[in-house]
C-alpha cells in the first residue's frame, strides 16, 4: 500500500512471467464507483485479474462528496478549481507514470477502467483539457456508466454548497474566495455533519462545471439559464430549468467535436449488465415485485427529475413501450422486471451505447459487451421470459 497526496494507491502485480525479464507489464488503473460520496478503492482485489491476465493492477482512492466536489462558485463561466476527486486521479496517473517502471508495468500501456460514478469519471477525464492527451493512459475501459448519463454532472452545485456554508455559518452571499477561506477555517467534522439530500435520481455532489477539469468551452448559456441564477439561499428553486441546463451542459462537454476527437484517440471498452437498475428497488419489491401504480409512480418520479417539458407524453410513451401489451393480465414480478428495464435503459445503457457509437463513428477499436450471466443465488432472479 503506497499512499500519495490524498490518493491512496492499492497494486496488484502479476504472476511469474514467462517472458524475458526485460519485458514489463501492462497496467490497468481501476477507478471505483457506486456513488460520488461513498466507497473506496480498498475493496477491489486485482489479484486475480494481475495473475491471469499477466497485468499490473492498480486500484486507487480519491476524494468523494463535499471533500471532493463541494463547488461554491456562483459563475459557472470562471475558472475556479471544484473538482478535487478528479484531480486526485489525475494525480494519480502522473503518479503511475513516473513510479510504475519500479514495479514492473509500462508506463507506455495503460488503461483507465472505471465502473458506474467511476466510468463518468473516466469519460469526463478523457475530455478533460487537464488531461494530456495520450500521455497519462492509453485506453479506457467504461463499465455500467458514462458522462452522458443525466446524473453524471451536478447543475447546481452552487446549491447544495449553499447548504454546507449555512450549516458552518459561512454566508453564500460573500466573494468566491473569502466563501472558500470561511469553510476552509471551519472544523472538518462540522462540514461532514452537514445533512444534505441528494434529488431523485440525481447527486448533490459529484463532478460539476469548473472551467479547470471540466470546462463549457465557448459555448455559453445554451437554454438561457445560469448558474447565477440561483440567489445561494438554500430554499427551493426551480427545478425544471436547471435539470434542462444540466443535460445541455452534459452535452456540451461531451457531444461537442473536441471532446469527440479526444474520445476517439483511445481505444474504448464500453459495457452494461442486464440489471444496471437493480438498486432503485427496495428489497420487499425485489421478492413480491410492484403494482403497476407503483411502476407508474417511479417512472413519473424519473421523469420528473429528468426531463423539463411533455413530461406526460413521455411517461406514456416510457409505460407503453416497456409493458408486454400480450399478457392479459400483468403479474407483480413482470412489471418489476419491466420497469427495472426501462430505468436501466434510460439510466445507463442507452448513454453507454451514445458513447460507443460516438466512438465507434471515426473508426477506432470500439468494443461493446453486455454481461448477461444470471447466478442461481443472485440477489436479483429475474424472470427469463
Amino acid at each position: 500500500m503506497i499512499n500519495i497526496g490524498p490518493q491512496c494507491v492499492s497494486f496488484f502485480p502479476a504472476g511469474s512471467r514467462e517472458s524475458s525479464s526485460s519485458s514489463k507489464y501492462a497496467v490497468v488503473v481501476f477507478v471505483h464507483g457506486e456513488s460520488y460520496e461513498w466507497n473506496s478503492g480498498n475493496p477491489y482485489d486485482g489479484s486475480v485479474l494481475a495473475s491471469y491476465g499477466q497485468i499490473l493492477v492498480v486500484t486507487i482512492n480519491y476524494r468523494l462528496g463535499i471533500l471532493g466536489f463541494l463547488n461554491a462558485n456562483v459563475d459557472r463561466f470562471s475558472k475556479a478549481p471544484a473538482n478535487y476527486g478528479l484531480m486526485d486521479i489525475i494525480a494519480a496517473l502522473h503518479w503511475i507514470q513516473e513510479n510504475i517502471e519500479a514495479f514492473g508495468g509500462d508506463p507506455k500501456s495503460v488503461t483507465l477502467a472505471g465502473h458506474g460514478t467511476g466510468a463518468a469519471c473516466v469519460h469526463f477525464l478523457i475530455a478533460s483539457a487537464a488531461v494530456p492527451e495520450g500521455l497519462l493512459f492509453h485506453r479506457a475501459i467504461m463499465m455500467s456508466g458514462s458522462g452522458l448519463a443525466p446524473w453524471s454532472l451536478v447543475g447546481e452545485p452552487a446549491k447544495f454548497a449553499a447548504y454546507v456554508s449555512h450549516h458552518v455559518n459561512c454566508s453564500p452571499d460573500l466573494p468566491h474566495q473569502l466563501l472558500l477561506k470561511c469553510l476552509r477555517d471551519k472544523p472538518l467534522e462540522d462540514i461532514l455533519s452537514t445533512s444534505v439530500r441528494a434529488p431523485d435520481f440525481g447527486n448533490a455532489f459529484g463532478p460539476s462545471v469548473d472551467g479547470v477539469v471540466i470546462d463549457t468551452g465557448e459555448i455559453q448559456q445554451m437554454d438561457g439559464t445560469h448558474y447565477s441564477d440561483y440567489n445561494g439561499s438554500p430554499s427551493a428553486s426551480k427545478p425544471s430549468a436547471h435539470i434542462h441546463n444540466t443535460l445541455n451542459t452534459i452535452n456540451a462537454i461531451l457531444l461537442r467535436k473536441l471532446a469527440i476527437n479526444k474520445l476517439s484517440k483511445y481505444d474504448l471498452l464500453v459495457g452494461v449488465t442486464r440489471a444496471e437498475a437493480y438498486f432503485a428497488f427496495n428489497s420487499e419489491d425485489v421478492q413480491y415485485g410492484i403494482e403497476a401504480d407503483r411502476r407508474t409512480k417511479i417512472l413519473k418520479n424519473y421523469v420528473r427529475s429528468t426531463y423539463s417539458f411533455h413530461l406526460n407524453e413521455i411517461l406514456a410513451t416510457i409505460v407503453n413501450e416497456y409493458t408486454d401489451w400480450e399478457r392479459p393480465v400483468q403479474h407483480p414480478i413482470n412489471i418489476r422486471d419491466e420497469t427495472l428495464e426501462a430505468l436501466s435503459d434510460a439510466r445507463i445503457v442507452a448513454p453507454a451505447v451514445q458513447t460507443a457509437d460516438l466512438h465507434s463513428a471515426d473508426h477506432r477499436n470500439s468494443f461493446l459487451y453486455v454481461f448477461d450471466y444470471q447466478t442461481k443465488f443472485g440477489d436479483f432472479p429475474q424472470v427469463r421470459r
